[in-house]
């Protein structure tokens, strides 16, 4: 009977978008009932589990087992406690529901319209099987349309440019290369014929010359080369791939009825693709090239209705993108520019295997780009299945490293509200927090010591993480606390301090973390809080960060590092 429902459900989302309004919304009520009381049959609930909205895969600390088991047998009892030791500064007297299976348990919530009321004890394997209806084409039996990647002739400056120049400039900004026939950069915007949109975007965003990421990499995928760019946050990466692929959809042939984007762009979060979209919109909406952005927390009809209208670009999180996949509201035969943004993040997230069911359904000859911060194994994996013949740039070296133009400093076991109040008057902050409970926690708390704060997680609706992080970008509050759901694609360049009130788990995380700072060429501080009970591999790895960045190590660190590794059975998570 669910199945039923399911089937009449997609039906009625992909037909609404093309009917009158009164009777659209007829048919949405039905929807919603039928949903509902599916629902209601299956605890677990009926839809995919939607990755993009779970802002932190981690068991939440706000909850702790019981010492006594007959204690335990008694439930749920509310109490008060206090951060012990050397750690109860930081938030002080914090009510809390101890629970024994240590779990935090919502009830189940659903809003219609949406897709992102899902509890967090539903099973993963609805979300794992995300796209398991989609076969993959045979290509070998499609009549494709053609398609052209090669868009760059080098100008004369650029063509005799001295072996030496090129060399100094890629020596002074880090540049490594590694591929065959690399062209030289372009080191000012009149070397190369842009189209007057990009210009105009250039002169509306006060730019004057190319970050070194765009110098080299304009070049390499204008000429249609597959591309894997390595670089640190704030470098440029948005243009470095919205400019060329700009270029590449305007050069092909207008979609038609039934057809899907010729551009796809793949982010890990909804933020990060609102951002692209951005970027994006002013470029493309002067071209009168039309866009779409899919991420999960939005309606559906409302984003069916814009892939109804033929849009040359899509901006998507994996997640929603396979679900109109699957429904047959868009499809990718004729996409042949892809782009995979935060790589690494979204490995991280655990989106393989809906990354590999969407490339399986984009045509063999597309021209693929590949944009990472770091560059473990699995992305090195990833890129040596969907690229060919590539070219990797990296700025600054392979290994992970922080950027340079943050100053980091680490606090062990300081009480964070004094910290908090030395802030400068006006300095814009981001507080990162581990779970989602302790954002709300921790914000309440700074804006009653006086101090304007907001903050944002996946539990928010779309609409008040759009008002909380417009209130930031605005400066009505100058502190915004978030779980890593902002952590990749808050695009906010005046950032001025960065703290970690819980440590990440992984390097990875930090070093992602503390990018929100220093953007666009400028400076800033990243400030972290660590304890006894953070992983001792992630303090091993901040140590080296540390020490390659010239900064200071305090001392209690490498202490924590050696009670780590005498300790048999440690608790990964930190004990309120």
């Amino acid at each position: 009977m669910e199945k039923m429902n399911l089937k009449l459900l997609y039906s009625i989302l992909e037909v609404s978008p093309f009917l009158s309004s009164k009777f659209s919304a007829k048919l949405r009520s039905v929807s919603s009932k039928l949903l509902v009381a599916s629902y209601h049959r299956d605890s677990r609930g009926t839809f995919e589990y939607d990755e993009e909205e779970e802002s932190s895969n981690r068991r939440r600390p706000s909850y702790r087992e019981f010492d006594n088991e007959d204690e335990g047998r008694q439930g749920i009892i509310p109490v008060t406690m206090m951060r012990m030791g050397i750690t109860e500064g930081r938030q002080g007297i914090i009510p809390v529901i101890m629970m024994k299976n240590g779990y935090n348990r919502r009830r189940p919530r659903y809003n219609s319209g949406y897709d992102d009321g899902y509890s967090n004890f539903q099973r993963r394997d609805n979300f794992q099987m995300a796209g398991q209806n989609l076969s993959k084409p045979d290509w070998k039996q499609m009549k494709l349309k053609p398609i052209e990647k090669d868009f760059y002739t080098p100008t004369a400056t650029v063509e005799n440019r001295s072996t030496e120049e090129i060399e100094n400039y890629r020596k002074q900004h880090n540049l490594t290369l590694l591929g065959k026939n690399i062209p030289n950069p372009i080191l000012d915007f009149s070397e190369y014929e842009f189209p007057e949109e990009v210009m105009n975007v250039f002169e509306k965003d006060g730019f004057k010359t190319p970050t070194p990421i765009q110098a080299q990499g304009w070049p390499i995928v204008l000429s249609g080369l597959d591309l894997i760019g390595i670089g640190q946050t704030g470098s440029g990466k948005t243009l470095g791939y919205t400019v060329p692929g700009f270029v590449h959809i305007r050069n092909q042939p207008p979609v038609e009825e039934n057809e899907g984007p010729v551009g796809l762009v793949l982010a890990p979060t909804r933020e990060l693709a609102q951002q692209i979209h951005q970027v994006t919109a002013n470029m493309f909406g002067n071209a009168r090239l039309r866009t779409s952005c899919l991420f999960g927390g939005a309606s559906k009809n409302v984003q069916a209705s814009s892939l109804s209208k033929r849009p040359s670009l899509c901006i998507a999180t994996p997640g929603r993108l396979l679900d109109f996949l699957e429904m047959g509201v868009t499809n990718l035969k004729r996409c042949s520019y892809l782009v995979l943004d935060e790589a690494d993040r979204m490995l991280d997230m655990g989106f393989e295997p809906q990354i590999r069911k969407i490339v399986d359904q984009i045509r063999p000859d597309r021209q693929t780009l590949m944009w990472s911060a770091t560059w473990p194994k699995e992305v090195q994996i990833l890129a040596s299945d969907f690229l060919t013949d590539f070219t990797q740039l990296n700025v600054g070296s392979t290994e992970l490293y922080a950027n340079p133009n943050v100053i980091q400093e680490v606090e062990v076991c300081k009480i964070f509200l004094d910290k908090m109040q030395e802030i400068e008057k006006g300095a814009k902050v981001l507080v990162f927090a581990q779970t989602k409970i302790q954002v709300d926690n921790i914000s309440r708390m700074l804006y009653r010591t006086g101090l304007k704060s907001v903050g944002i997680h996946g539990d928010h609706s779309q609409a008040r993480r759009d008002q909380s992080l417009r209130g930031f970008r605005d400066g009505r509050y100058s502190v915004l606390v978030a779980t890593d759901v902002a952590s990749r694609g808050l695009d906010v360049n005046d950032i001025t301090l960065v703290v970690n009130y819980d440590f990440p788990t992984c390097i990875e995380d930090y070093v992602h973390r503390i990018g929100r700072t220093a953007r666009a060429g400028k400076s800033g501080r990243a400030l972290s809080f660590v304890t006894p009970s953070d992983s001792g591999n992630a303090i091993k790895d901040l140590i080296r960060l540390l020490q390659k960045g010239n900064f200071e190590v305090p001392s209690e660190l490498y202490n924590i590092v050696q009670e780590s590794r005498g300790s048999k059975s440690k608790s990964r998570y930190r004990k309120w």
